[in-house]
């Protein structure tokens, strides 16, 4: 049986602030200043960092004065049960 339509995972929003995608061969290092962001739990500032065999992705909320941000993120309400979207 699927979720009820007002279960979070169905509430979606659209961040205002921009975003930044980097993406990094396999066997290079994370830039020091993503790890920094990681580390310093800065507070309201979205950042991942993603690793497969492929590559290794950083997205971050940028600030304003980011001119390489062109990126959007959709925002599920959350928080998201994945047993109950996923079978």
């Amino acid at each position: 049986m699927p979720p009820p339509s007002d279960h979070p995972a169905f509430q979606l929003s659209l961040l205002l602030r921009p975003f930044k995608v980097e993406q990094f061969k396999p066997e290079q290092p994370v830039p020091h200043k993503y790890i920094e962001l990681l580390a310093s739990g800065n507070a309201g500032r979205f950042v991942s960092v993603t690793r497969t065999v492929e590559e290794t992705s950083v997205v971050v909320e940028c600030l304003d004065e980011d001119t390489e941000a062109t990126w959007r993120c959709i925002k599920i309400a959350g928080p998201m049960d994945f047993g109950s979207l996923i079978h």
